[in-house]
């Protein structure tokens, strides 16, 4: 059976270094892909037997991440016993939020494919993504950024799993952000992720964009901030 890797945009921190900013990426790439997955509890008799299978998932993303109104189809009647393992650990799985061009929650649903397989007497899971989720071309690009800091306060933790904030600006006609959203990636420290959100929220405020075109309104620009330190 054909496996798959699990697809994380979470980049490791090294603590305690003095200069640390965080770097511009589009969230293209990863929108509506997971972020954390808990790994379903293997069949006992499929595993005793060497037998694997795939289950097919669809369902839509919520602004916090979890996955909603799931559809789990097994890619064979003998398959339902790993879907329904998938539906068991779906309360451990997180998505990044697939966006629309204004950079909100689109509630556009997303495809997985969940596969299960036996090697040598041992289970293996992955997951892998079936369909692209997010398409931002046409959102303005800025003509000038500003770094955001790394907050030093939180560096004696040592977060080693990683910090990326997904940053959203409201920009006027003249090219100004005038209001800013940033949620950090993972959410589960939000003491540890609120440093960050600062930083990105206080950056974004000094970008600037071209002017709107002629008789154009309010824009949305969004993108994830990757902080890593340089070792």
């Amino acid at each position: 059976m054909r496996t798959a890797s699990i697809a994380v945009s979470i980049l490791l921190l090294a603590a305690g270094c003095s200069d640390i900013s965080g770097n511009l990426r589009s969230p293209n790439d990863h929108l509506g892909a997971p972020w954390l997955v808990g790994e379903p509890r293997y069949p006992k008799e499929a595993l005793a037997q060497g037998i694997g299978g795939y289950v097919d998932v669809e369902g839509s993303v919520d602004w916090r991440g979890f996955l909603k109104d799931a559809v789990l189809t097994p890619d064979r009647p003998a398959s339902q016993p790993f879907a329904d393992a998938v539906r068991d650990a779906l309360p451990m799985w997180l998505f990044y939020t697939p966006l629309g061009e204004d950079c909100l929650p689109s509630g556009e649903r997303v495809k997985m494919r969940a596969w299960f397989e036996v090697e040598n007497g041992k289970s293996r899971f992955a997951l892998s993504p079936i369909s692209p989720v997010f398409k931002g071309d046409r959102q303005p690009r800025p003509i000038s950024t500003r770094e955001a800091i790394y907050p030093h306060q939180v560096s004696q933790f040592r977060w080693h799993e990683g910090a990326v904030v997904f940053a959203r600006a409201t920009i006027d006609p003249s090219g100004a952000v005038v209001s800013t959203t940033a949620t950090a990636y993972p959410r589960g420290v939000p003491q540890l992720m609120m440093p960050f959100e600062d930083q990105v929220r206080v950056a974004l405020l000094d970008f600037k964009f071209a002017p709107a075109p002629t008789g154009s309104g309010h824009r949305t620009y969004c993108t994830d901030v990757v902080f890593k330190a340089e070792n």
